[in-house]
């Protein structure tokens, strides 16, 4: 059983729901490179940070004291173009299907209901 997993809820605007799992925050920053997170030190002194969200611009640019961390920019990378994305426990989890009232309310609490169910089951088999 992992201490920090997190069951990810992407609900776009049109397209069906999705829902994945990440067993640390390494998955969720690793998710994030892979669609197009630039986030790297710049300059000489190594004390600018460059963030970049899916490559549709330049990015911004921070000095490396008032910086995201690099694991809010993966959050805000993975949810950039989605009407909304939800990060969960799964404690959080199980709450968040008995209070969810917004967009592709059924779809997101079937595909949430089903990745918990198989999850949990994974744990039982593991242990």
């Amino acid at each position: 059983m992992y201490v920090n997993k997190k069951i990810i809820i992407e609900i776009p605007h049109q397209s069906r729901v999705r829902t994945w799992v990440a067993y640390n925050d390494a998955d969720i920053i690793n998710r994030a490179y892979e669609l197009g997170l630039i986030y790297e030190l710049k300059n000489e002194n190594k004390d600018i940070i460059q963030v970049c969200l899916r490559d549709y611009h330049e990015g911004e640019f921070y000095k490396e004291d008032k910086a995201p961390t690099k694991l809010e920019c993966a959050m805000d990378c993975i949810s950039y173009d989605l009407h909304s994305c939800y990060f969960l426990t799964m404690q959080e989890a199980h709450e968040f299907i008995k209070n969810y009232r917004g967009h592709k309310k059924l779809e997101v609490k079937q595909a949430l209901e089903i990745k918990i169910l198989y999850e949990e089951l994974k744990d039982i088999k593991t242990t």
